[in-house]
């Protein structure tokens, strides 16, 4: 069954209004009214929330649609990856660790104290440009899974 129709269906079942449905979900009337039409999807939260008011399990409310099924691979791969997060966080570390070595030693390359600095930052920026850059390639093999 699709999901607007599965929706309608269990909305009607526990006799509740589209305004009450609504309220509990924190949406306007409209919002569940696209729903029920087909003309919109709820985010996965909101799906969450319905299995929950409607006390079935979120399988069998979103089962059979394959649109729905759809979106939620699209939106799924538009996501930054932890990979990819992590790849970033090390390369804000790479420039705050030669930042900071710069202010706290003078500016000099045989300065070995100076060089510690640069040359852990150097090592997580490419650690970091590394991690940015795979992401894409081995999300979708770790996915599979």
């Amino acid at each position: 069954m699709e999901l607007s129709k599965r929706i309608k269906s269990e909305r009607e079942k526990q006799r509740i209004s589209q305004d009450r449905l609504a309220e509990q979900l924190h949406v306007s009337r409209q919002a569940v009214s696209k729903w029920e039409t087909g003309q919109s999807y709820p985010d996965l939260e909101k799906l969450v929330q319905l299995s929950e008011i409607f006390k079935i399990t979120l399988d069998e409310l979103v089962k059979g649609d394959k649109n729905l099924e759809k979106k939620l691979i699209k939106d799924g791969k538009n996501k930054m990856s932890g990979l990819a997060i992590l790849g970033f966080v090390l390369v804000a570390s790479a420039v705050l660790t030669i930042i900071w070595g710069g202010s706290l030693y003078p500016v000099n390359l045989l300065n070995s104290d100076f060089m510690s600095f640069l040359v852990g930052g150097l090592v997580l920026l490419f650690l970091g440009t590394i991690s940015i850059h795979i992401a894409p390639i081995w999300l979708p093999l770790l996915l599979s899974t």
